[in-house]
């Protein structure tokens, strides 16, 4: 028999071959990949001689050895649930029996750990930033396999402590301020566990990572080798729109944040209030609300979906998975191409001895309508200040001053202007404001001037500001005894995450504030501007 079940003993860490009590055709497991949903099973196991003991939290794997890939057999992770039923079923004897099992998939794992300990104290940093933290902690230890954990830039997250909360809160607070996908799921060719170890997805799920290189379709045309034909029923086809609202609201600390759907989208007037008690500060809130808006702006397009196939490819499309479909009686774009979906659950039945029918597979598919990603660029030319901090400029790319080459501020960036500010007309320029969200790169290029005096080490600090607070900075010291200072700043500040109306300024400040005139003098040379260079915004 090919389809093996495995469960760790209930009193020790070694594990037992069930194969022989697991009766054929009754295999029926699910596994999600939701935002650390837990899919819910159940297995009947004889125990025709009342020896077997099957203890509660214990792990359980079923695995296909006539995979075609050796390190991918292992079709079902989880856990059995405290509470196990001893039934006769169909035998009426003796000391026969069997044990009806509840099994919970591997993303339990996901909430049996609470955080402990003073690491748990986390400072401001972005979502990708603490899920890398979280996976080196004692709690996760458990997750082994880190390869489709993004690497991409992050969002920006408040500082908050996790202590008492379980890890599960962790990830999904980075998840709801990031819009990423994460569950558990479990591969065999790495880790220490007899099968391989736990790995975590942590990633868009309208991303490219961890893609089936299989299809599904109803179009006869086109099944092959690599196409698996969908069932005739069920296909349920469902538009979501239970997500779609004007108006998006997230609580924080004493107050609320709230952002609308983007111009020019019709909806129906509709609020909705977002629960974030580890969101503590407007900006933060903020970034989350836009995120909320966009995707309140489209339905959700999800569907049941049923094929069969063979031993060999049993795990040819799995949980988690983005997976191309084509349905010819949907909508567009799935009536005419194959479409990219990505699939939330799976459950996997032995059906038949017949190779290319053995295993029947439900899956639930999902897709939302990408975000329109719109090009970002601005410039702002011949610094001067700082006042309080803040740099100003004498003119834009649009209008540039005398010499100076005409680059057009993309429709995402809208200077920000004060004909009244402290250097009045001639340098009324400060920043920009966001007409999106998402992320911007910002180039520096400036000097700063002033005079050295008693040996004072003076630390000159310049960097990005968004809504007043300081994102991004570096800084340099210089000390001496009444000489002239000369400095040219050149930084790069990359991957700096910002949401819709956000006022990006620029920084610049010397501490101690008694250097002689010091600032960075308007019109020393072409090479005085800040620019945005690239990012992209939705």
């Amino acid at each position: 028999m090919s389809l093996r079940y495995y469960m760790r003993n209930a009193t020790t860490s070694a594990f037992v071959d069930i194969t022989d009590r697991c009766r054929t055709y009754q295999l029926d497991v699910t596994q999600k990949a939701e935002e650390g949903a837990v899919g819910i099973s159940s297995l009947i196991i004889d125990d025709p001689d009342g020896d077997l003991d099957v203890g509660g939290w214990r792990v359980f794997y079923i695995y296909e050895t006539e995979a075609e890939v050796a390190t991918q057999t292992c079709i079902y992770v989880g856990h059995s649930q405290p509470e196990r039923q001893i039934i006769r079923g169909p035998y009426r004897t003796g000391a026969a029996r069997q044990w009806r099992v509840q099994l919970s998939d591997v993303n339990n794992m996901l909430y049996r750990s609470v955080m402990l300990g003073k690491d748990n104290d986390r400072p401001a940093e972005t979502d990708t930033t603490r899920v890398a933290w979280v996976l080196t902690t004692d709690e996760t230890e458990v997750i082994g396999d880190t390869r489709y954990v993004t690497g991409a830039a992050g969002v920006a997250m408040d500082a908050n402590d996790y202590l008492l909360q379980e890890t599960h809160a962790v990830y999904n607070d980075a998840a709801q301020q990031s819009g990423r996908n994460f569950f558990l799921t479990h591969f065999g060719d790495t880790g220490p566990y007899p099968f391989g170890d736990y790995s975590l997805f942590y990633d868009s799920a309208e991303g490219s990572n961890y893609s089936s290189t299989h299809r599904l379709t109803n179009d006869l045309t086109a099944i092959g080798s690599n196409t698996f034909a969908v069932t005739l029923e069920p296909v349920e086809f469902t538009i979501d729109s239970s997500r779609i609202a004007n108006r998006a609201i997230v609580p924080y600390t004493d107050s609320y944040a709230t952002a609308t759907t983007p111009t020019g989208t019709v909806l129906p007037y509709r609020d909705v209030v977002y629960p974030s008690i580890n969101v503590n500060s407007k900006a933060v809130a903020l970034v989350r609300a836009n995120r909320y808006a966009q995707d309140a702006r489209t339905p959700e397009h999800r569907a049941t979906l049923q094929f069969h196939t063979s031993r060999a490819k049993v795990n040819a499309i799995r949980e988690g998975m983005r997976v191309p479909v084509k349905m010819t009686h949907w909508p567009e774009p799935y009536r005419s191409e194959f479409t990219w979906m990505r699939i939330l659950s799976r459950t996997v039945t032995d059906i038949s001895e017949q190779d290319d029918m053995t295993y029947l597979h439900t899956i639930e598919v999902s897709r939302s309508e990408p975000a329109v990603v719109s090009p970002v660029g601005g410039i702002l030319y011949l610094t001067k200040g700082p006042v309080s901090g803040r740099v100003w400029f004498a003119g834009t790319g649009d209008s540039p001053p005398a010499g100076h080459t005409p680059i057009t501020t993309s429709a995402t960036l809208t200077p920000l202007q004060d004909v009244n500010g402290p250097f009045g007309t001639g340098w009324s320029y400060y920043g920009w404001t966001v007409l999106g969200t998402g992320t911007i790169d910002v180039q520096c290029s400036f000097d700063t001037v002033g005079v050295l005096v008693d040996n004072i080490v003076y630390t000159i600090t310049w960097g990005v500001q968004v809504n007043g607070v300081t994102v991004a900075s570096t800084s340099n010291s210089v000390s001496g005894f009444l000489v002239f200072y000369g400095g040219n700043h050149q930084t790069l500040f990359e991957d700096i995450a910002v949401a819709t109306n956000d006022q990006v300024t620029i920084l610049l400040t010397c501490t101690p504030s008694t250097m002689p005139f010091f600032g960075t003098p308007g019109g020393t040379g072409f090479n005085t501007q800040v620019r945005i260079v690239g990012g992209s915004l939705v």
